[in-house]
């Protein structure tokens, strides 16, 4: 079964290569079969899948040649014919390829239009096809990829040309971007066109291209159809950046646009710790507003704007970890619990939360090998439970007796009564130490722990 498969694949394609034989004009001769056909009929099981991808190339080729009506085109049929049918019978595929996008190119017609201009892109093609159609293999490698390299800068001008649909009345191109609600053309770069393309070389046209593709990439941020509300777009920039971004856009100049976009962002990220340093309780935290300020005076004075960023986003970090007092009174008592754990761990103990049932009064164990530390915790609020008292300090420190434990450590959202601190102070044989809610958040700050709520 799988001979005859095989057998009649090998028939099939015989057959389309017969075909492609008639349409390419071949003759053999009664007594012998094509070479086309003979390669086939001698040629591995394993080759025929090659084979057919090979016969469905040439098949395209001749689809094109069918199609072109070479009485508008600036070439002689006869010698395409001639070409396509010895790359035909030499089997070359890569010249097949080469031949059909030439073919293609020249059938599209190389007009570019430009914001309602029309433009004749074939003299930009002058030289690579002075010599079409040609044999030479090197020549007509060198068209086609001449004519892709067209193309694709051709669909790339040509894309970012068309009007823009957002706003709808602006008048302006998609390339347009806007700055401080108002919206700026690079009418540079459209006029490096217009003079490329009157007078200019393919090579100047696919550079150009590529200008215009970077600008895009550059300045989408700043393009009202990109969903995005930049700082500059906005008017969020001192006056003098605003101007600089427009004389940039307008000028197309990559570069200059992004390093305004840098510096609106870089206002920006200022303007927020400003904001953050006025609004803040930094008591507790590591953060010194004096320190943040000399490096961004630093940045500011060697323009590396960026870094300004960076540090906006490092003191919100550390803000992220920064406790107010209001924070400790959002846990809940099992939340209170773990953070103080987590304060501990950071110092390189290992905590262990003792089950709420039988516990004997300690929340929590610490050990680091050295020393024991029994964690008693108490989430009041100053308005509703009020202070820890006396004996509860004292039933923390009998328990952390029976634990076998080194420390006592009695941790409150609130504070302390006179009679809690006398306890603390008159107990012997264990240290004993009292944290105010105010102590809390000031350690959980410093270790930067971040707020579960």
């Amino acid at each position: 079964m799988k001979r005859y498969a095989d057998r009649q694949w090998r028939q099939d394609l015989c057959s389309r290569a017969q075909t492609l034989d008639d349409k390419f004009d071949i003759n053999a001769s009664a007594e012998e079969e094509s070479p086309v056909v003979q390669s086939i009929q001698t040629a591995p099981r394993e080759n025929l899948q090659d084979w057919s991808q090979r016969l469905e190339q040439f098949a395209v080729l001749k689809q094109t040649l069918s199609r072109l009506s070479f009485e508008e085109l600036p070439v002689a049929r006869t010698e395409v014919q001639s070409l396509a049918a010895q790359t035909w019978t030499d089997n070359d595929t890569a010249t097949a390829n080469d031949l059909n996008d030439v073919l293609t190119g020249v059938d599209s017609g190389f007009e570019v239009r430009i914001r309602g201009q029309r433009y004749d892109g074939a003299k930009l093609l002058d030289q690579p096809l002075a010599n079409f159609p040609s044999s030479k293999d090197d020549q007509l490698e060198q068209a086609a990829a001449d004519i892709n390299r067209f193309e694709e800068a051709r669909t790339t001008v040509e894309l970012w040309s068309q009007p823009s649909s957002s706003p709808p009345d602006s008048g302006k191109s998609k390339l347009a971007v806007r700055v401080d609600s108002q919206v700026v053309e690079p009418t540079a770069l459209w006029e490096r066109l217009d003079t490329i393309l009157t007078v200019g070389t393919l090579e100047q046209f696919c550079e150009q291209a590529k200008a215009v593709e970077g600008f895009a990439a550059q300045t989408e941020p700043l393009r009202s159809n990109s969903g995005s509300s930049h700082p500059l777009s906005a008017g969020q920039a001192q006056a003098t950046t605003i101007e600089n971004a427009r004389n940039a856009v307008q000028e197309g100049d990559s570069d200059g646009t992004e390093k305004a976009m840098v510096k609106a962002e870089a206002w920006v990220a200022e303007q927020e710790l400003a904001e953050m340093f006025t609004t803040t309780d930094l008591t507790h935290s590591s953060i010194d507003p004096t320190e943040v300020q000399n490096r961004l005076d630093q940045a500011r004075a060697t323009d590396d704007y960026t870094h300004i960023k960076s540090i906006r986003d490092e003191v919100m970090a550390q803000l992220d970890s920064t406790w107010q007092p209001s924070d400790l009174l959002s846990l809940t008592p099992t939340q209170f619990e773990e953070v103080l754990g987590q304060l501990y761990q950071k110092k390189g103990y290992d905590v262990q939360v003792t089950q709420q049932s039988g516990d004997r009064g300690i929340d929590a164990i610490a050990r680091n090998g050295q020393r024991t530390i029994a964690i008693q915790a108490k989430r009041y609020d100053p308005n509703g439970a009020g202070n820890v008292s006396g004996p509860e300090v004292r039933n923390a420190i009998g328990a952390t007796v029976q634990e076998g434990a080194d420390v006592c450590v009695v941790a409150t959202s609130s504070g302390f009564t006179q009679d809690a601190r006398r306890a603390a102070m008159e107990t012997k044989g264990v240290e004993v130490q009292l944290l105010s809610g105010r102590n809390v958040i000031q350690k959980l700050s410093e270790s930067q722990i971040p707020n579960p709520t």
